[in-house]
């Protein structure tokens, strides 16, 4: 029974390299094994395409005696027997290829348990870190402008908040995305209520009007708002999003100077003696 056992596993041992072979060969991110000493033994094409070098080149490299210290230490901690990880914009020492790489590196283990080297996984991330610089930068812009910007789904519910939002109502991001947009408050007297806003922006594809807000310490914010029904690349609705301009100051001016108009137009209708306006020129007005 024990030698059918030993024959049968010795059997299954090539059809398993085979397989490991295949995956290691064309897997779609770059795989590297090195020994005790921190020399690269074997890697994959895919490792050879992202570093921009040749097998020849690699095969027998030292990963210990790189400049780039992440790398080493990320090395030295494998051979310790801790996995690690680096993510960084690696200059190839056997090219001059420069990559933004995300790498895991992990130690190789003896049957008994013992390190007996290690192994990489590298990923290209060119185009996740391009995409990553260009959120970036669209987040720059909408926390640098003054109109405040919201973003929420479907529901209502906040995703997003530029900066200059959450410093005029006084409220951290944290307080603020994961609410229904109920949590800027609202005066249906004064203006729209948030439900009305997200009716007619559903229904109609946009809104503007006015509403109310309110910051964390109670003072009232009169906006000037827009809302707009964002689509994807197929036209399917995905979002909501809003601009508003605090127009507080705006709307108390107009109110004094009604209030005064107002006030000179009771004077004068309860002046007895008929009173006349003229312009600079004399000319009545």
């Amino acid at each position: 029974t024990d030698i059918t056992e030993r024959k049968a596993t010795e059997n299954t041992l090539p059809e398993s390299e085979e397989q490991y072979r295949n995956i290691f060969d064309y897997s779609p991110v770059g795989i590297f094994n090195f020994d005790l000493n921190g020399i690269i033994i074997d890697c994959n094409n895919r490792f050879v395409e992202i570093v921009g070098s040749s097998r020849a080149a690699l095969v027998g490299l030292s990963i210990l005696k790189l400049p780039d210290q992440k790398i080493v230490e990320c090395v030295k901690g494998v051979l310790k027997g801790i996995i690690t990880e680096y993510r960084d914009t690696y200059h190839a020492v056997t090219s001059e290829k420069v990559t933004p790489i995300l790498g895991k590196f992990s130690p190789i283990l003896s049957e008994s348990g013992e390190i007996i080297g290690g192994t990489g996984i590298i990923e290209d991330i060119t185009e996740r870190k391009k995409l990553g610089d260009e959120l970036r930068l669209k987040s720059l812009v909408l926390d640098q402008l003054e109109e405040h910007i919201t973003i929420t789904d479907l529901n209502g519910v906040i995703t997003y908040v530029n900066r200059v939002q959450t410093d005029v109502l006084a409220y951290t991001p944290q307080e603020i995305v994961g609410k229904k947009t109920d949590v800027f408050g609202e005066d249906p007297a004064k203006g729209a209520s948030q439900k009305e806003i997200l009716e007619k922006t559903l229904e109609n594809g946009s809104w503007q009007g006015e509403v109310v807000n309110y910051a964390s310490d109670g003072r009232e914010l009169i906006m000037d708002c827009r809302t707009q029904v964002v689509s994807d690349e197929n036209g399917n609705p995905v979002a909501l999003g809003g601009i508003a301009m605090d127009i507080t100051a705006r709307k108390k001016m107009e109110i004094a100077l009604y209030n005064e108009k107002e006030q000179f137009r009771t004077t004068l209708l309860s002046v007895g003696d008929g009173v006349i306006a003229t312009d600079a020129q004399g000319y009545v007005t």
